[in-house]
This record gives structure tokens, C-alpha cells and sequence, in this order.
């Protein structure tokens, strides 16, 4: 599995490099984060989880400047289990929901300009919390109880805009409570 993630990624970046390279007509003149409202759509994968277990995410910034935008995010992953409670085997879902403030500063704006490039470079930071949530015959029997945590993440991503609003995205992170994450899918501008 980690093979055809790492040919994935590679695929990625090279189809990224080779836009940016051949595509410098594509630039346009004018300011291209400012003002805009960027939605993410994508799965997350934690290396602890695994492709199995695939998340959806979905983040909505706003760009505050050339180079900067700030908004919120969320990321959900839902999974059944099978518990002995008892001594009978009971089938449960428990849930892990990720939220909060998300901060991203585009690297590329700050030394080239104008804004908008069919390929971007940018780092981002995620601040809020992880709550797990647990069906009722967990918390019930006192097996597991609802409980949530500081969740931080900082990743670095890169992009490729077919124009001005639609692309897709890669980010590579790392979290306080999950450690190596990847997060591929699809970049709206509106």
C-alpha cells in the first residue's frame, strides 16, 4: 500500500511540476486568493488508520490576502466494531470527528508575482479538536466513554488548478494525536 501511495504522490508532483513549467501562459494578471472562498473536498488517510479506514474532509477558507487564507475545517471517519459486552458479541459504530480553525499561507505569492498559477505551493496549519464519539451500548456498559482531545496538524500541499475554479490537492501532515496524514481531492474556487 505504501508503494502505490508513493507512486501517487510522485504521478502528483511531477504532472504539478510539468503544468508549471509549460503552462506560464496560463497566468493571470490580478489578485487570485484575495476575496475568494476556496472549499476542499477530500479523503484524509492517518498512517494509523490506513487506506481501510478513509476519512472525508471538507475545509471552506476565505482569502484574506494575495498570500493568505483562513477558515474552518472538518473531517469525519465512522467505523463498526464488534464488542463482548457481557458475553454476548455486540455490534457497535463509534465515530472520530475532526474540526476547527485552519490557517494557510501560500508560498508561491510571496516571491512571484501575479497570484494565480496553475500550480501552487502552500503550507497549512490546523487548530481544534478531536472528538470520538461512541454508540450507546459502549457508554452504557462502561466500556467506552465520549471524550475529546487537542487536535493540531501542519502540512505542506501542492496543487494543480485546470482554471481558475477547479483543481485538485495533495498535503502531506502531521497531527499531535494521529501523526503522518495525507489529504488528496478536489479544490473549488468560488
Amino acid at each position: 500500500m505504501k508503494r502505490s501511495l508513493t507512486k501517487i504522490v510522485f504521478t502528483l508532483l511531477l504532472f504539478s511540476i510539468n503544468s508549471f513549467v509549460f503552462a506560464q501562459d496560463n497566468i493571470k494578471e490580478g489578485l487570485y486568493i484575495k476575496d475568494k472562498v476556496t472549499l476542499n473536498i477530500g479523503t484524509t488517510i492517518y498512517q494509523d488508520y490506513g487506506f481501510d479506514d478513509m476519512m472525508i474532509s471538507l475545509n471552506g477558507l476565505y482569502g484574506i490576502n494575495n498570500w493568505l487564507e483562513t477558515g474552518l475545517f472538518s473531517t469525519i471517519f465512522s467505523d463498526k466494531a464488534t464488542f463482548e459486552i457481557l458475553g454476548e458479541s455486540v455490534n457497535t459504530r463509534s465515530t472520530a470527528l475532526y474540526y476547527g480553525a485552519e490557517a494557510r499561507a501560500h508560498l508561491l505569492p510571496l516571491i512571484i508575482t501575479p497570484s494565480y498559477y496553475r500550480f501552487v505551493v502552500y503550507a497549512n496549519l490546523q487548530l481544534g479538536a478531536k472528538s470520538f464519539l461512541y454508540d450507546k451500548k459502549l457508554r452504557d456498559n462502561n466500556i467506552m466513554k465520549n471524550h475529546t482531545k487537542f487536535f493540531i496538524n501542519g502540512a505542506i500541499g501542492v496543487g494543480f488548478n485546470f482554471n481558475r475554479n477547479i483543481g485538485l490537492f495533495y498535503e502531506c501532515g502531521y497531527s499531535n494525536t494521529d501523526k503522518l496524514n495525507h489529504n488528496i481531492g478536489l479544490m473549488l474556487k468560488l
